[in-house]
Protein backbone atom coordinates (compact mmCIF):
# COMPACT_ATOMS: atom_id res chain seq x y z
CA UNK A 1 0.00 0.00 0.00
CA UNK A 2 2.93 2.43 0.55
CA UNK A 3 3.60 2.41 -3.02
CA UNK A 4 0.49 4.91 -3.64
CA UNK A 5 2.39 7.26 -1.19
CA UNK A 6 5.27 10.09 -2.30
CA UNK A 7 7.20 9.37 0.90
CA UNK A 8 6.66 6.56 3.45
CA UNK A 9 8.02 5.87 6.38
CA UNK A 10 9.96 2.87 8.58
CA UNK A 11 7.75 3.11 11.05
CA UNK A 12 4.36 3.10 9.77
CA UNK A 13 5.23 -0.59 7.77
CA UNK A 14 3.71 -3.86 9.13
CA UNK A 15 7.53 -5.15 8.89
CA UNK A 16 8.48 -2.70 12.20
CA UNK A 17 4.92 -4.07 13.23
CA UNK A 18 5.53 -7.56 12.88
CA UNK A 19 8.90 -6.65 15.04
CA UNK A 20 7.14 -4.63 17.84
CA UNK A 21 4.36 -7.79 17.90
CA UNK A 22 7.07 -10.25 18.69
CA UNK A 23 8.83 -8.47 21.38
CA UNK A 24 6.52 -6.14 23.12
CA UNK A 25 3.29 -7.41 22.17
CA UNK A 26 2.06 -4.62 20.27
CA UNK A 27 -0.69 -5.72 17.89
CA UNK A 28 -0.99 -3.32 14.74
CA UNK A 29 -4.46 -2.12 13.77
CA UNK A 30 -4.08 -0.90 10.04
CA UNK A 31 -6.69 2.00 9.00
CA UNK A 32 -7.65 3.46 5.42
CA UNK A 33 -7.93 6.82 4.81
CA UNK A 34 -10.63 8.09 2.49
CA UNK A 35 -11.33 11.44 0.89
CA UNK A 36 -14.61 11.79 -1.67
CA UNK A 37 -14.42 8.33 -2.01
CA UNK A 38 -10.95 7.52 -2.60
CA UNK A 39 -8.14 5.86 -0.76
CA UNK A 40 -6.35 9.23 0.73
CA UNK A 41 -3.85 7.47 2.60
CA UNK A 42 -3.02 4.71 5.46
CA UNK A 43 -1.61 5.14 9.56
CA UNK A 44 -0.40 2.19 11.74
CA UNK A 45 -1.47 1.86 15.00
CA UNK A 46 0.20 -0.02 17.83
CA UNK A 47 -2.04 -1.15 21.00
CA UNK A 48 -0.90 -3.14 23.73
CA UNK A 49 -3.14 -3.84 26.06
CA UNK A 50 -2.54 -5.22 29.88
CA UNK A 51 -5.58 -5.54 32.39
CA UNK A 52 -7.04 -2.22 32.57
CA UNK A 53 -4.17 -0.65 30.65
CA UNK A 54 -3.74 0.67 27.35
CA UNK A 55 -1.11 2.19 25.40
CA UNK A 56 -1.81 3.27 22.04
CA UNK A 57 0.90 4.52 19.77
CA UNK A 58 1.10 6.32 16.13
CA UNK A 59 4.50 7.20 15.12
CA UNK A 60 5.15 8.96 12.03
CA UNK A 61 1.78 8.60 10.49
CA UNK A 62 -0.64 8.84 9.16
CA UNK A 63 1.06 8.29 5.41
CA UNK A 64 -0.67 10.18 2.55
CA UNK A 65 -1.03 9.93 -0.72
CA UNK A 66 -1.05 12.99 -2.00
CA UNK A 67 1.72 16.03 -1.84
CA UNK A 68 1.10 18.74 0.72
CA UNK A 69 -2.13 17.54 1.42
CA UNK A 70 -4.67 20.17 3.33
CA UNK A 71 -4.67 20.86 6.59
CA UNK A 72 -8.78 20.02 6.94
CA UNK A 73 -7.17 16.41 6.47
CA UNK A 74 -5.54 16.56 9.79
CA UNK A 75 -7.70 17.97 11.22
CA UNK A 76 -10.29 15.13 10.62
CA UNK A 77 -8.28 12.02 11.28
CA UNK A 78 -7.36 13.76 14.83
CA UNK A 79 -11.21 13.91 15.72
CA UNK A 80 -11.75 10.63 14.41
CA UNK A 81 -8.73 8.98 16.68
CA UNK A 82 -9.70 10.86 20.17
CA UNK A 83 -12.96 9.47 19.10
CA UNK A 84 -11.62 6.27 19.04
CA UNK A 85 -9.50 6.67 21.90
CA UNK A 86 -10.37 9.15 23.96
CA UNK A 87 -8.16 10.57 26.89
CA UNK A 88 -9.35 8.47 30.12
CA UNK A 89 -7.76 6.82 33.15
CA UNK A 90 -5.76 3.77 32.35
CA UNK A 91 -4.82 4.92 28.66
CA UNK A 92 -2.06 6.68 27.89
CA UNK A 93 -1.65 8.20 23.68
CA UNK A 94 1.28 8.38 21.97
CA UNK A 95 1.07 10.23 18.70
CA UNK A 96 3.89 11.53 16.28
CA UNK A 97 1.74 13.17 13.71
CA UNK A 98 3.55 12.90 9.82
CA UNK A 99 3.18 16.81 9.29
CA UNK A 100 5.39 20.12 9.08
CA UNK A 101 5.19 21.73 12.41
CA UNK A 102 3.26 24.98 13.00
CA UNK A 103 1.61 26.81 15.32
CA UNK A 104 -1.45 25.93 12.97
CA UNK A 105 -0.77 22.00 13.30
CA UNK A 106 -0.75 22.37 17.31
CA UNK A 107 -3.65 24.40 17.28
CA UNK A 108 -5.41 21.88 15.17
CA UNK A 109 -3.92 19.26 17.74
CA UNK A 110 -4.98 20.82 20.93
CA UNK A 111 -8.44 21.11 19.62
CA UNK A 112 -8.88 17.49 19.52
CA UNK A 113 -7.31 16.98 23.00
CA UNK A 114 -3.85 16.29 22.11
CA UNK A 115 -1.13 17.72 23.91
CA UNK A 116 1.87 18.75 21.36
CA UNK A 117 5.52 18.33 22.79
CA UNK A 118 7.38 21.42 23.71
CA UNK A 119 10.31 19.17 21.43
CA UNK A 120 10.11 18.62 17.69
CA UNK A 121 11.02 15.64 15.97
CA UNK A 122 13.64 16.22 12.59
CA UNK A 123 14.73 14.09 9.47
CA UNK A 124 16.32 14.58 6.41
CA UNK A 125 14.81 13.20 3.01
CA UNK A 126 17.15 13.01 -0.04
CA UNK A 127 15.52 13.02 -3.33
CA UNK A 128 16.22 10.27 -5.26
CA UNK A 129 14.34 11.35 -8.51
CA UNK A 130 17.15 13.78 -9.13
CA UNK A 131 20.11 13.04 -11.47
CA UNK A 132 23.34 11.44 -9.74
CA UNK A 133 25.08 14.61 -10.66
CA UNK A 134 22.71 16.55 -9.04
CA UNK A 135 22.71 14.84 -5.96
CA UNK A 136 26.49 14.66 -5.77
CA UNK A 137 26.75 18.45 -6.48
CA UNK A 138 23.82 19.20 -3.52
CA UNK A 139 26.68 17.68 -1.12
CA UNK A 140 28.12 20.44 1.34
CA UNK A 141 31.30 20.95 0.11
CA UNK A 142 32.98 18.95 3.11
CA UNK A 143 30.71 15.72 2.96
CA UNK A 144 31.95 15.59 -1.04
CA UNK A 145 35.79 16.12 -0.24
CA UNK A 146 35.70 13.34 2.57
CA UNK A 147 33.43 11.22 0.02
CA UNK A 148 36.34 11.81 -2.21
CA UNK A 149 39.28 10.88 -0.06
CA UNK A 150 37.03 7.52 1.46
CA UNK A 151 36.95 6.77 -2.59
CA UNK A 152 40.96 7.19 -2.96
CA UNK A 153 40.92 5.10 0.18
CA UNK A 154 41.84 0.93 -0.19
CA UNK A 155 37.81 0.26 1.11
CA UNK A 156 36.44 -2.35 -0.24
CA UNK A 157 32.72 -2.25 -0.04
CA UNK A 158 30.85 -5.63 0.12
CA UNK A 159 26.83 -5.31 0.22
CA UNK A 160 24.60 -7.98 1.95
CA UNK A 161 21.17 -8.37 0.88
CA UNK A 162 20.03 -11.64 1.62
CA UNK A 163 20.56 -10.83 5.84
CA UNK A 164 23.39 -13.34 6.17
CA UNK A 165 24.95 -10.80 8.14
CA UNK A 166 22.76 -8.96 10.44
CA UNK A 167 23.89 -10.98 13.84
CA UNK A 168 27.48 -9.75 12.98
CA UNK A 169 25.94 -6.17 12.43
CA UNK A 170 24.20 -5.74 14.95
CA UNK A 171 26.76 -6.89 17.67
CA UNK A 172 29.11 -4.36 16.59
CA UNK A 173 26.32 -1.80 16.65
CA UNK A 174 25.71 -2.60 19.99
CA UNK A 175 29.27 -2.51 21.09
CA UNK A 176 29.54 1.03 19.51
CA UNK A 177 26.30 2.07 21.17
CA UNK A 178 27.69 0.84 24.56
CA UNK A 179 30.88 3.01 23.96
CA UNK A 180 28.84 6.56 22.91
CA UNK A 181 26.50 6.03 25.67
CA UNK A 182 23.63 7.33 23.34
CA UNK A 183 19.87 6.30 23.75
CA UNK A 184 18.34 3.53 21.62
CA UNK A 185 16.28 0.54 21.75
CA UNK A 186 18.66 -2.52 22.77
CA UNK A 187 20.14 -5.23 20.01
CA UNK A 188 16.62 -7.66 20.29
CA UNK A 189 14.31 -4.72 18.38
CA UNK A 190 16.87 -3.65 15.61
CA UNK A 191 18.09 -7.91 14.83
CA UNK A 192 13.94 -8.62 14.12
CA UNK A 193 13.35 -5.89 12.33
CA UNK A 194 16.79 -6.54 10.28
CA UNK A 195 16.02 -10.18 9.57
CA UNK A 196 11.79 -9.47 9.17
CA UNK A 197 13.07 -7.07 6.27
CA UNK A 198 15.11 -9.00 4.61
CA UNK A 199 12.33 -12.28 4.19
CA UNK A 200 10.60 -9.82 2.29
CA UNK A 201 13.92 -8.82 0.19
CA UNK A 202 13.82 -5.55 1.99
CA UNK A 203 16.80 -5.10 3.63
CA UNK A 204 20.85 -4.08 2.26
CA UNK A 205 23.96 -3.95 4.55
CA UNK A 206 26.50 -2.06 3.04
CA UNK A 207 30.10 -2.88 4.54
CA UNK A 208 33.63 -1.17 4.24
CA UNK A 209 36.42 -3.39 4.87
CA UNK A 210 40.04 -2.81 4.97
CA UNK A 211 42.67 -5.91 5.03
CA UNK A 212 39.60 -8.43 5.96
CA UNK A 213 38.44 -6.25 8.80
CA UNK A 214 35.11 -4.52 9.36
CA UNK A 215 35.71 -0.92 9.29
CA UNK A 216 32.41 0.27 9.55
CA UNK A 217 28.41 -0.64 8.00
CA UNK A 218 25.20 0.85 7.33
CA UNK A 219 21.57 -0.53 7.31
CA UNK A 220 19.19 0.66 4.48
CA UNK A 221 15.47 -0.69 4.84
CA UNK A 222 13.09 -0.49 2.13
CA UNK A 223 9.49 -0.06 2.06
CA UNK A 224 7.03 1.12 -0.83
CA UNK A 225 8.82 4.14 -3.18
CA UNK A 226 11.30 4.91 -0.29
CA UNK A 227 14.32 3.32 1.94
CA UNK A 228 15.58 4.31 5.82
CA UNK A 229 18.57 4.62 7.14
CA UNK A 230 17.85 2.47 9.80
CA UNK A 231 21.62 2.14 11.24
CA UNK A 232 25.38 2.52 11.14
CA UNK A 233 28.48 2.56 12.86
CA UNK A 234 32.84 2.89 12.38
CA UNK A 235 35.67 2.25 13.82
CA UNK A 236 38.86 4.32 13.72
CA UNK A 237 39.61 2.88 10.52
CA UNK A 238 36.21 3.54 9.07
CA UNK A 239 36.52 7.07 10.31
CA UNK A 240 39.94 8.02 9.07
CA UNK A 241 38.77 6.52 5.66
CA UNK A 242 35.74 7.99 5.34
CA UNK A 243 33.88 4.63 5.12
CA UNK A 244 30.65 5.82 5.98
CA UNK A 245 30.98 8.72 3.45
CA UNK A 246 31.19 6.32 0.77
CA UNK A 247 29.17 3.33 2.35
CA UNK A 248 26.06 5.66 1.97
CA UNK A 249 26.90 7.73 -1.17
CA UNK A 250 26.86 3.77 -2.64
CA UNK A 251 23.91 2.97 -1.08
CA UNK A 252 22.09 6.36 -2.60
CA UNK A 253 22.98 5.13 -6.11
CA UNK A 254 22.30 1.94 -5.54
CA UNK A 255 18.50 2.63 -4.62
CA UNK A 256 18.18 5.03 -7.67
CA UNK A 257 19.25 2.22 -9.80
CA UNK A 258 16.26 0.06 -8.03
CA UNK A 259 14.05 3.46 -8.66
CA UNK A 260 13.59 4.23 -5.84
CA UNK A 261 12.05 7.82 -4.64
CA UNK A 262 13.38 8.76 -2.00
CA UNK A 263 15.76 7.94 1.26
CA UNK A 264 14.74 8.98 4.90
CA UNK A 265 18.20 9.93 6.87
CA UNK A 266 16.17 9.21 10.11
CA UNK A 267 15.94 11.43 13.25
CA UNK A 268 18.73 14.30 13.61
CA UNK A 269 17.16 15.33 16.75
CA UNK A 270 19.88 16.50 18.76
CA UNK A 271 20.90 13.71 21.49
CA UNK A 272 23.80 12.75 23.64
CA UNK A 273 26.77 10.83 21.43
CA UNK A 274 24.50 11.79 18.29
CA UNK A 275 25.41 15.18 16.92
CA UNK A 276 28.35 14.01 14.92
CA UNK A 277 25.75 11.30 13.44
CA UNK A 278 22.86 14.84 12.79
CA UNK A 279 25.71 17.10 11.09
CA UNK A 280 26.55 14.04 9.13
CA UNK A 281 22.97 13.64 7.69
CA UNK A 282 22.46 17.35 7.56
CA UNK A 283 26.02 17.43 5.17
CA UNK A 284 24.38 15.14 2.48
CA UNK A 285 21.97 18.36 1.28
CA UNK A 286 18.51 16.81 1.64
CA UNK A 287 15.44 18.61 2.63
CA UNK A 288 15.13 18.47 6.64
CA UNK A 289 11.70 18.11 7.76
CA UNK A 290 10.53 18.97 10.99
CA UNK A 291 6.95 17.68 12.26
CA UNK A 292 5.19 18.67 15.79
CA UNK A 293 6.66 16.41 18.60
CA UNK A 294 4.71 13.43 20.10
CA UNK A 295 1.54 14.48 21.27
CA UNK A 296 0.01 13.26 24.51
Amino acid sequence: MLLAAPRGNWFQTLTLGKALRDLYHKNTRVGAIRHDGKLAGVVHIQEINIGPFQLVEIFRGPIWFYDNPPLEWLDEFARLIASDYPRKLFRRRRWLPEWTDSEQVRSVLRKHGFKPSKHFYETVWLDLTKPEDELRSGLHAKWRGHLSKGQRSNLDIRVDTDGSSIDAFVEYQEKQRQQLKYQTRGPALLRTELANAATLKELMILWAVIDNEPAAAIAIVMHGNSATYRAGWSFEAGRKNRAHNVLLWDAVVTLKKANYRALDLGGTTPAKGTDGYTAFKKGMGGEVFTTVGVCG
